[in-house]
């Protein structure tokens, strides 16, 4: 009836009278019902404003963190043409990853420059080291502990480039696939030349050396 006749709810009325008041529904109950008026009797609490002093780094609109064990700073930024979102890499902390946001806010999100801010603060990029490169699991059912079963090359929106028992013949496959810029009419010629690093004694560690050894015919 009183939250009726002061047009909100009971719940309303009890956080306004802890949060304001320092008081409670029965004592204002209480009160009410002896015929005095509230606001003779309750005193509003002052409110005290408490300033954030807290450290806030720049650009937090555009390094987000992700739980992830490496790199979980994240670079996005919307382009005003498309209003897309695009990606400009993970860093491994935020200090890293606020010097490349405000590099390239100066080139005014410019791209093709990416490569550049990253190697002026000493950063180089994971991509095509580690990516692309999927290991298969399986788990024991008499032990319970996992193994890789195979690997498997597939890039996204692109498609699926082969699974291999070896993980250096995936590797290879995909190295060349960026190379000819993931290119399936040419990926049975990189399968083939992949098996062959392998089976040729010391061509392996030729090939680790310089990757782009033997690649010519592709």
């Amino acid at each position: 009836e009183y939250a009726q006749m002061a047009g909100t709810t009971g719940m309303n009325i009890r956080n306004i009278l802890v949060k304001e008041y320092d008081s409670s529904w029965s004592e204002f109950k209480t009160i009410c019902e002896s015929g005095e008026h509230p606001n003779e009797v309750l005193t509003q609490k002052p409110k005290i404003y408490q300033p954030d002093t807290s450290i806030h780094y720049k650009n937090t609109n555009y390094v987000s963190y992700h739980k992830r064990e490496k790199s979980p700073y994240l670079i996005y930024h919307r382009n005003k043409v498309t209003q897309q979102s695009e990606y400009f890499g993970a860093y491994p902390t935020r200090e890293l990853a606020n010097k490349i946001s405000n590099d390239l806010q100066k080139c005014n999100w410019d791209k093709s420059q990416l490569k550049r801010i990253q190697a002026k603060h000493g950063w180089q990029s994971l991509v095509n080291s580690k990516r692309w490169v999927y290991a298969h699991y399986y788990t024991s059912k008499k032990t319970g502990e996992k193994y890789v079963n195979h690997w498997m090359v597939r890039k996204k929106n692109i498609g699926y480039f082969g699974t291999y028992k070896d993980k250096r013949v995936a590797c290879i496959v995909r190295d060349c696939c960026i190379m000819n810029d993931w290119d399936k009419d040419k990926f049975p010629m990189a399968k083939r030349f992949a098996y062959e690093v392998i089976d040729r004694e010391g061509c392996y560690e030729g090939y680790q050396g310089y990757r782009l050894w033997g690649l010519s015919f592709l």
